[in-house]
């Protein structure tokens, strides 16, 4: 039986800004060697392991896995990543199951969401 599931892996055509941009923009810490030729980069992130592989011949923007990041604090985060320079596609909104949520965009175009349960807020 599996233990956990790890990584959870995102397929990026443009690993150097994707790296970048998770790196400095969100201020997520790698915690593999920093070996850029490698094209490949965990971080981790609340006891999961995140990773961006390097290298997607896909369609950028199209897959069938949602990728949310939760966060104790949506507002402060979304403030924080506007005031990096992130964009987003959506600004927080309150969901019908009873989660705020907020999606950001990536440098391959990979929309990302943001939540925080709604009764946290």
């Amino acid at each position: 039986m599996a233990v956990a599931i790890s990584p959870i892996i995102l397929f990026v055509k443009n690993f150097d800004e994707c790296y970048a941009f998770y790196r400095e923009k969100l201020g997520l810490k790698p915690i593999s060697p920093d070996t850029p030729k490698r094209k490949y980069a965990a971080f981790s992130v609340g006891g999961t392991v995140f990773a961006l592989h390097g290298g997607y011949s896909g369609k950028v923007g199209e897959t069938n896995i949602a990728l949310h990041f939760a966060f104790k604090d949506l507002k402060s985060q979304v403030k924080r990543f506007k005031a990096n320079g992130v964009k987003f596609a959506r600004d927080i909104e309150l969901m019908p199951w009873g989660e705020y949520q907020a999606t950001f965009v990536d440098p391959d175009g990979n929309e990302i969401d943001m939540v925080q349960l709604a009764l946290e807020v």
